[in-house]
């Protein structure tokens, strides 16, 4: 198995990949034939510069349990992880380091909504789409130097939708005074600038999280 970084062309590799828990029992053994290829190896070109590689195994993994996969052996007590995606909102129930699979659960709220609901207002309002690129980057950075009117209208739809996932985690029964809370994926950003903060409540920003997460698991496992 070839670790990340350079990898040299015609090594062999394993693929560590995931998919949101709403999708992974039912598609994960398609998803995996699919990315096996029956040709080897595997060519294609990228900038002009031609590729080939062996695919030795595809291991699939659900993505917000990649993202934490590290930390589990230090989880004592009732966790959440909430995995903030760009399609859906994915919730893993964690009780002493192991996930408990009959409450993981699947919601539609999500970040492509809040970032076509800014672009849709600030059109009416201004007459000017703001970018996904300006948009994304507000996100990841809240003190760079965009016009106010644009940022105040990015604050209030990103606040409310920090409400709706909050909204979303009481209405389904979750304590979220009581029970830890890890918030990961892209949207965990989202949450740890606009979102309720409490000592219960942590969050892994780091948009490669998943990624590192399936190399990590796929280590364990190869």
């Amino acid at each position: 198995m070839c670790q990340s970084g350079a990898i040299p062309n015609g090594a062999s590799v394993v693929l560590g990949v995931g998919l949101p828990l709403k999708h992974f029992a039912t598609v994960r053994k398609s998803f995996v034939r699919y990315l096996k290829r029956e040709q080897q190896p595997v060519k294609f070109r990228y900038e002009d510069v031609q590729y080939s590689f062996t695919i030795e195994n595809v291991l699939a993994f659900p993505q917000c349990y990649a993202a934490v996969a590290d930390k589990l052996g230090d989880m004592r007590g009732e966790y959440l992880i909430v995995d903030v995606g760009s399609w859906t909102i994915d919730i893993m129930h964690v009780k002493d380091g192991v996930p408990v699979e009959s409450k993981c659960e699947t919601f539609t709220e999500y970040m492509v909504s809040v970032i076509q609901e800014i672009k849709g207002k600030s059109s009416e309002k201004f007459g000017k789409e703001i970018l996904e690129s300006i948009i994304m980057d507000y996100v990841s950075n809240a003190n760079c130097n965009y016009p106010e009117k644009y940022t105040r209208l990015m604050d209030e739809c990103l606040d409310a939708f920090a409400k709706r996932v909050e909204g979303i985690l009481k209405e389904n029964g979750h304590d979220t005074e009581f029970t830890n809370i890890i918030y990961v994926g892209g949207g965990a950003k989202v949450m740890a600038a606009y979102g309720r903060h409490s000592d219960n409540i942590s969050y892994v920003t780091d948009v490669r999280a998943n990624a590192k997460g399936y190399e990590y698991l796929a280590g364990q496992i190869a």
